[in-house]
């Protein structure tokens, strides 16, 4: 079992970081996720844990339900910089229309989130031409939702 305590005063060392993500893809990948968890979930006004398992999750996870979590983790902070680097991280894994998906349902379902949708379609970005049309149609989709939800007023923002 990993334990955090051996690891979290050495995340800034990418030799470090590098034999974690080794061990971390030899294990079952539940026990990466919660690992991955307990990283982002750390008490520090040092944000090097956060960023080490935004990067481990790049690294080491292969299934969408954890990456999907992690997002919505990322989303339930509210911050600018650590949503920039989630998605730096889940958007190579779960691919840009997905991820678009991802954010226009969290935006139709729970409209108090609207700023970290917000802040995530502002660090999204556009679509490449690799990403398709469907890509930009969503992200239409996307922007038409945050428009309806922000123009609804801050009781529902």
């Amino acid at each position: 079992m990993l334990r955090l305590e051996e690891y979290v005063d050495q995340l800034g060392d990418s030799r470090v970081m590098n034999a974690l993500a080794r061990q971390m893809r030899s294990r079952p990948e539940e026990e990466c996720f919660q690992f991955i968890q307990e990283l982002l979930d750390y008490p520090s006004s040092n944000h090097l844990p956060r960023w080490a398992g935004l990067r481990l999750a790049n690294k080491c996870l292969r299934k969408r339900d954890y990456l999907e979590a992690i997002l919505d983790k990322c989303l339930d902070s509210a911050s600018g910089p650590f949503i920039d680097a989630c998605l730096e991280n889940v958007l190579p894994r779960l691919g840009y229309y997905h991820v678009v998906g991802l954010l226009t349902k969290k935006i139709m379902s729970d409209p108090s989130a609207a700023k970290a949708t917000g802040l995530a379609r502002y660090y999204l970005g556009s679509p490449t031409e690799t990403d398709g049309a469907r890509a930009v149609q969503a992200l239409q989709e996307l922007d038409n939702a945050l428009h309806n939800v922000l123009s609804d007023g801050p009781s529902n923002a």
